[in-house]
């Protein structure tokens, strides 16, 4: 249950759960408004966290 938390619950969390507090930030990095950045990164991110639970149970993948 945890690596699903790790790996669908963390990033479901951070990008629609965080969404309204994102929104109200009214920062801009590198020329670019903040909720297209934290979109951006929570896409690499989501990425890193469904690597860790790919990883971390290699034989229940068929890999061993």
């Amino acid at each position: 249950m945890l690596k699903l938390f790790i790996g669908i619950g963390i990033p479901y969390i951070a990008v629609i759960g965080l969404l309204p507090w994102v929104a109200s930030v009214d920062r801009h990095l590198l020329g670019v408004p903040f909720i297209y950045l934290w979109i951006f990164m929570w896409f690499v991110l989501t990425s890193l966290c469904l690597s860790l639970i790919h990883i971390s149970e290699p034989t229940r993948l068929g890999m061993i």
